[in-house]
C-alpha cells in the first residue's frame, strides 16, 4: 500500500503544479457547477464564502490589519523548520501576524475549516484542514506561515507577497466537512499525505465528491 500511496502522491503533486494553473475554459473545465450558500466561493464559484462566522479573541488583531501571501524574504517567519511554520497545504500559503493588545497571553484557535478569502478572485481560496492554535505574548505581534488547501482549481496558485487574503467563515459544507472527519488523527505531514489530501479535495470542489479511492487512500495514511 505504501507503494501505491507513493505512486498516488506523484500524480497529485503534478496535479497541484497544473491544475491551479490553468484557466477554467474548455480544456478545464473543472467540473459540475455547485449551487447553494454552502459553495459560494468554493470550485468555480466568484462569490464570497459562507459559513459560521469566524472572530479572533478580545485582544487580539491581524498585523498590519491585512494578510499577505508568503514571501520568506518578506515575511517575519522565515525558515520552515522554525515553529512559525504552519499547516501542510502549500498552495495558498500566507503570511499571518497577530498583534497581542492586551498585558496577557493569549491563545489564537484557527478552526479546521476556516476558509482563507482571496481579494482577487483570479487567485485561489484556501482551507484550513486542521486546527492550529498559536499561543501570542502580551504586547507583542508574532507572524506565522499559515499553509492552507486550494478551493479553486481553475484559479492562479502563484501566491506572492502582493495578494492579499482576509479571514473567512468557518465552512458548513457537508461534502468538505465529511473529508475533515476522515482526516481526524491522520497524520498529513508530509508532501504524499498533503496531496493526497488535495486530490480529495479537489474531487469535492470541481468533481461529483469523494471517490471510494480517495477514501482507501485515507484511510491508509498513518494516524497520530
Amino acid at each position: 500500500m505504501k507503494k501505491i500511496i507513493s505512486v498516488f502522491a506523484f500524480f497529485s503533486i503534478a496535479l497541484i503544479q497544473t491544475n491551479c494553473n490553468k484557466d477554467d475554459d474548455a480544456s478545464n473545465p473543472n467540473g459540475p457547477d455547485k449551487t447553494g450558500s454552502e459553495w459560494k466561493g468554493i470550485g468555480k464559484s466568484l462569490e464570497t464564502p459562507e459559513g459560521t462566522p469566524f472572530h479572533l479573541p478580545a485582544g487580539i488583531k491581524l498585523a498590519g490589519n491585512a494578510i499577505k501571501g508568503y514571501d520568506r524574504n518578506e515575511c517575519v517567519c522565515q525558515k520552515k523548520e522554525e515553529d512559525c511554520y504552519r499547516g501542510t497545504g502549500e498552495l495558498v500559503r500566507v503570511c499571518l501576524g497577530f498583534t497581542n493588545t492586551t498585558n496577557e497571553t493569549i491563545t489564537v484557535t484557527i478552526p479546521k475549516g476556516l476558509i482563507v478569502i482571496s481579494t482577487d478572485v483570479e487567485k485561489q481560496n484556501g482551507l484550513v484542514i486542521e486546527v492550529e492554535t498559536f499561543e501570542i505574548p502580551a504586547a507583542q505581534t508574532v507572524y506565522y506561515s499559515l499553509g492552507t488547501y486550494c478551493l479553486n482549481s481553475g484559479r492562479s496558485s502563484v501566491i506572492t507577497g502582493n495578494d492579499v487574503f482576509k479571514l473567512g467563515p468557518v465552512t458548513q459544507n457537508a461534502a468538505v466537512n465529511e473529508l475533515m472527519e476522515l482526516l481526524k488523527n491522520k497524520r498529513i505531514d508530509n508532501i504524499e499525505a498533503a496531496g493526497i489530501v488535495q486530490a480529495a479535495l479537489w474531487n469535492i470542489t470541481n468533481g461529483n465528491g469523494l471517490t471510494e479511492l480517495d477514501r482507501q487512500f485515507i484511510a491508509a495514511l498513518p494516524n497520530n
